[in-house]
């Protein structure tokens, strides 16, 4: 997959789920810090993820 594809892609999950994210995660939190930290580190290590070929893991149920 190219890298421009990957970063579409990402761009896409990322405007169809950030908020939902955020949302979920402040709730449990309570925190706003705590949720952009949680969801900034989710987000970074999709990437990594799949940008580095191993997005096979995401596949795993662990993985979420």
């Amino acid at each position: 997959m190219t890298r421009s594809l990957l970063e579409r892609r990402f761009e896409t999950l990322y405007a169809q789920q950030h908020r939902m994210l955020y949302a979920f995660v402040l709730k449990r939190t309570g925190s706003t810090y705590v949720a952009e930290e949680i969801v900034q580190a989710t987000f970074i290590r999709w990437w990594e993820l799949v940008s580095t070929g191993r997005s096979e893991t995401m596949q795993s149920e662990h993985a979420w």
